[in-house]
């Protein structure tokens, strides 16, 4: 069974109170972290520092997968568009801890069980006009993603549409708002990123978990299962 973590935003206390419980009562093979550990409203620099020693220790540990999401990938690559709540005293606190080649640990996306877990979502958009979509399909907009990087070029899956405020056509899956997304007729996905009170489904099977740490994901043989964390913690 994969134990699915939306959005942190440095909560990682909240975080490790949830896995214990929740490791407790289920037999948990595998925890996807779906990204946004830094910035929160009126957080300190301090936290952000303690967040970076939390995500460092889960990048080297096997039984996380931690992917990337928006309000991380500007503290280390200055040309993205960078997200409210960022600081400089951040970055250079979030820098001391991690290294480039730890940031690089953190994937673009991932796929279990017959879902595509990413932390906004890939669009339509995003469809081979010949390979369709599927893993390699997947596998090669992240290569090429990364070789923009480091080109210092700006590749569709880091674009912010204008449903998140940005210049861009399309929001790619970093930024991709629940509420105008559109997926991928036969993928179902498994997103964060847009807040929301419930965890949210659309038509075509995907489903949106960040609401502040109040749900979880479980998922266990192509059935996924919300969990509130409420009782959990207390």
């Amino acid at each position: 069974m994969h134990l699915i973590i939306p959005d942190i935003h440095t909560a990682v206390q909240k975080v490790d109170r949830i896995i214990s419980a929740i490791t407790l009562k289920f037999e948990i093979s595998l925890i996807i972290l779906l990204g946004d550990y830094f910035d929160q409203w009126n957080d300190t620099v301090l936290q952000n520092k303690m967040t970076a020693e939390w995500l460092r220790d889960k990048l080297n540990d096997p039984k996380y997968v931690c992917l990337v999401g928006n309000h991380d990938f500007g503290y280390f690559y200055r040309h993205l568009q960078r997200c409210p709540g960022h600081t400089e005293q951040k970055a250079y606190a979030i820098r001391s801890i991690l290294t480039l080649y730890d940031f690089k640990q953190l994937k673009t996306h991932f796929w279990s069980n017959g879902y595509l877990i990413s932390h906004a979502g890939y669009s339509a958009k995003f469809v081979h006009p010949h390979l369709g979509f599927n893993e390699m399909v997947t596998q090669r907009i992240d290569k090429e993603f990364y070789e923009f990087l480091e080109q210092r070029r700006l590749h569709s899956f880091a674009w912010c549409g204008a449903d998140r405020g940005g210049v861009n056509t399309f929001s790619g899956p970093l930024w991709a708002d629940w509420w105008t997304f559109k997926g991928i007729p036969g993928v179902k996905q498994i997103v964060g990123h847009t807040n929301m009170a419930l965890p949210n489904h659309d038509s075509y099977g995907n489903i949106c978990l960040d609401t502040g740490l109040e749900y979880v994901g479980l998922l266990d043989a192509g059935k996924l299962t919300t969990l509130s964390t409420r009782r959990l913690c207390q």
